[in-house]
């Protein structure tokens, strides 16, 4: 199965895939589950996850609040004014 149709499959980008799959980020309980669903494991992932020392959902909370946005966001800037030219 290709990562495109996994991630398909998980209704996520491939690109996540490709980020669970080298260790670049964790998979929330959510995600685990349904690739779980998707890989017929069983729910052998999503245990991993939810048995993780802090789980795999406060990861990603702990890391959007000390570390501010996540990189896959963008912060939206104000566009520049044409009167003020700023």
């Amino acid at each position: 199965m290709s990562l495109r149709q996994l991630a398909s499959l998980v209704n996520h980008g491939k690109s996540l895939i490709h980020q669970l799959e080298t260790g670049q980020t964790k998979p929330t309980v959510g995600v685990a589950a349904r690739l779980d669903e998707a890989l017929a494991a069983q729910g052998a992932l999503a245990r991993l996850v939810a048995d993780a020392p802090d789980g795999g959902d406060a990861w990603h909370t702990r890391r959007r609040t000390n570390a501010g946005p996540t990189p896959l966001r963008r912060e939206r800037r104000p566009a520049c004014s044409p009167v003020t030219g700023g």
